[in-house]
Formats: C-alpha cells, sequence, structure tokens
C-alpha cells in the first residue's frame, strides 16, 4: 500500500453522515483528515535537558497527493498550546475540544462554499457552489500523546494496552497473543462518560485509578 486510500477503512468502511459510503459523495466533497497532536521544547534541545514544552494540534488533509499532503503550507494548525510547560493530563482536553467541535460541525451538516475552484461562470451566477463535508477520520501521535489525548493512562501506567485487556506489570513478557482480549469500545465510552459526570475531583481520580479511562473529546 502506498497511501492510505489503497486500505479498506476509508473505501469501504467509513460511512458518511446521511450513513452511505464515505467515499461517494456525489454533488458534495467530502473530505478525510488526520488529526496531529504533539508537544516540543521551542528552544531546541539543550545539553540540560529540555525546560519549556509548547503543544501543537494540526490536521492534514487526505485528498491532497501524499507528496505534498504534510507539508506546512497545506497543514491546518487547529491550535497552539502555550507553554512554558505541558498542562496537567485533566486540562488537555479543553484544548481539544474546540477543535473536534469544529469538525462535529463540518461533518453535519457540513458547510457551503460559492463559490468554489471548479465553480463555472454559469454556476457561480446563479450562486452555485459546493456543499463540504469533512471526517476526522485518524489521530496520529507518539504514545504518549496519544495516551493522553484520548483519554487513557500512560504507557507506564498498569493498563499496558488501550486496546486489549492486558493488565499489570506481570503482563508484560505475555506473548500469548490468544490471550489479549478486545476491549469494548461502548464500556470505555461509558467509564469515560463516569468519569466525566463524576461531581468530585476525588471521585474522579478513584475512577481513573480503577479504569484508566478519563474523558477525551474524541468521543463526540
Amino acid at each position: 500500500m502506498g497511501d492510505v486510500f489503497d486500505g479498506s477503512f476509508l473505501v469501504n468502511q467509513l460511512k458518511a453522515a446521511d450513513g452511505g459510503r464515505f467515499v461517494d459523495g456525489g454533488d458534495k466533497t467530502r473530505l478525510a483528515f488526520v488529526l496531529h497532536t504533539d508537544f516540543f521544547n521551542p528552544n531546541g534541545v539543550t545539553h540540560r535537558g529540555p525546560k519549556h514544552s509548547v503543544g501543537i494540534i494540526s490536521a492534514a488533509n487526505l485528498a491532497l497527493p501524499p507528496s505534498i499532503r504534510y507539508l506546512p503550507e497545506y497543514m491546518f494548525v487547529a491550535a497552539i498550546i502555550p507553554g512554558p510547560t505541558e498542562p496537567p493530563r485533566e486540562e488537555t482536553d479543553h484544548y481539544l475540544r474546540p477543535v473536534i467541535e469544529q469538525f462535529n460541525e463540518a461533518w453535519k451538516p457540513g458547510f457551503f462554499i460559492t463559490p468554489s475552484a471548479k465553480t463555472s461562470l454559469e454556476e457561480r451566477a446563479s450562486g452555485g457552489g459546493t456543499h463540504v463535508e469533512c471526517a476526522l477520520t485518524i489521530s496520529l501521535n507518539d504514545l504518549p500523546a496519544a495516551r493522553k489525548f484520548c483519554g487513557f493512562a500512560g504507557s507506564n501506567s498498569r493498563f499496558l494496552c488501550t486496546l486489549c485487556n492486558l493488565y499489570g506489570r506481570h503482563n508484560v513478557w505475555n506473548t500469548n497473543f490468544s490471550s489479549w482480549k478486545r476491549r469494548d469500545p461502548k464500556l470505555l465510552r461509558q467509564l469515560a462518560e463516569e468519569w466525566r459526570d463524576a461531581d468530585t475531583l476525588g471521585k474522579r481520580k478513584q475512577l481513573f485509578e480503577k479504569n484508566g479511562v478519563r474523558w477525551s473529546s474524541f468521543w463526540l
């Protein structure tokens, strides 16, 4: 495979808001995006180690050719998380939520652009344009950022995996993959909502220590 569209998910499995295949947009323009989150030291690497950290949330349009898709001039910089240090894990979702809410509106009902680059002069005269729908299809991060923004306990916790139920440091060397049972997304959503709806910080801490799951706006 040379591109994400060579796989089956975007082409065959991803459904649009109306229930049809996302790639079969008809007269609509449907765009799939990949979201990146990461933190970096704006002052570069020094002998004394990183002292400051700035975060960025950006998105790439998968409709663009792979050769230009990730060039800075084609990236959508959705948010910058100011330093000088990373926000606590419980507060990272404050920066993610506005971005997800924008994509929610771009998913349903979408938005109308007039005129577009392909609109003819006759269509422009009649107010023609294009209806655009956007899907946030992939979250692409390194492991620490993925755990933080998706609401899971860190990679050094007792929760070894976000996809299966391996738990405890004694399972670090468990390579018997037939015993790895996948976690239920419906249950994960329920646990995340329980954390979100807890009425005290102490209750949230108790739930997180038990389940390793906190609320993330990705569930929207």
